[in-house]
């Protein structure tokens, strides 16, 4: 049996549980093998690379050939132009000669410098725009399950990211400016708050339901049935007491009763 690169939720779904681990969510829902950073495809995808690569060596290796013969050809002439001023002792056009060969030198370093300055540059971009959209594929996966793709794009909206060594996480206002007061957990909760994803939210709390159960507005559920007070732990009946006294003392009441 094949591994597809591409699945749907659905053929997700029927996937064996071993595999699932090795698929990443993607923002239109679907889930693709993850293949650690390499180019995936349906068509050949080792091939296409491969053959890509090979044509941008080529052309790497022809221009870098074109450069030295350029380069050389300079050389010769500057050499060529030195040894006659020199022959007739024009100091003069030496030292004209010698300041531009300096100044060559300055410029090619400087430009040295600043193409890898811009592919750090172009690295640090990609990177943070990748570790952005990982930390909103997360944060819907935690609160949506499921129907999480369908939220990505709101919270990719709400986020900004600054590059750098180790990308910094933003939240935007409703100005689009950075909000100094908001990070990753006091976001996930406003979001959880949020009446227009409250339908989807599916996210396990610690007293063992949703995000609505915490307000005591709908039961938590065990097998499809409402929990009783002895189906949660001792951690998450101290939680529910801290939380929502009144629901911890219905649990209570209600064991009591069921056990007379």
């Amino acid at each position: 049996m094949s591994i597809k690169v591409s699945l749907t939720s659905s053929e997700f779904e029927s996937v064996n549980d071993a595999l699932k681990n090795e698929y990443v969510l993607q923002t239109d829902g679907t889930y693709k093998l993850d293949l650690g950073g390499m180019y995936a495809t349906d068509k050949d995808p080792a091939g296409l690379m491969s053959a890509l690569e090979k044509e941008r060596e080529e052309n790497r290796l022809v221009k870098a050939k074109l450069n030295e013969i350029e380069t050389e050809r300079d050389a010769a002439a500057r050499e060529a132009e030195m040894a006659r001023a020199s022959k007739k002792g024009d100091t003069e056009a030496l030292q004209k000669l010698f300041a531009e060969e300096r100044q060559k030198l300055q410029d090619d370093y400087k430009r040295q410098v600043d193409e890898a300055n811009m592919r750090v540059v172009k690295q640090q971009e990609a990177a943070a725009e990748q570790y952005k959209l990982n930390q909103a594929q997360k944060l819907a996966s935690e609160l949506f399950g499921k129907k999480a793709a369908l939220v990505v794009p709101h919270i990719l909206k709400d986020m900004n990211v600054v590059p750098g060594e180790n990308p910094k996480l933003e939240f935007l206002n409703s100005y689009g400016q950075p909000d100094l007061t908001m990070n990753f957990e006091k976001y996930k909760e406003s979001l959880s708050q949020n009446e227009m994803f409250g339908d989807m939210i599916v996210q396990t709390q610690a007293s063992g339901g949703s995000a609505n159960d915490r307000n005591g507005s709908s039961p938590a559920r065990s097998g499809g049935k409402a929990k009783a007070f002895n189906d949660y732990t001792s951690s998450e009946l101290v939680q529910i007491l801290q939380e929502n006294p009144k629901e911890y003392e219905r649990l209570k009441a209600e064991r009591e009763t069921s056990s007379v």
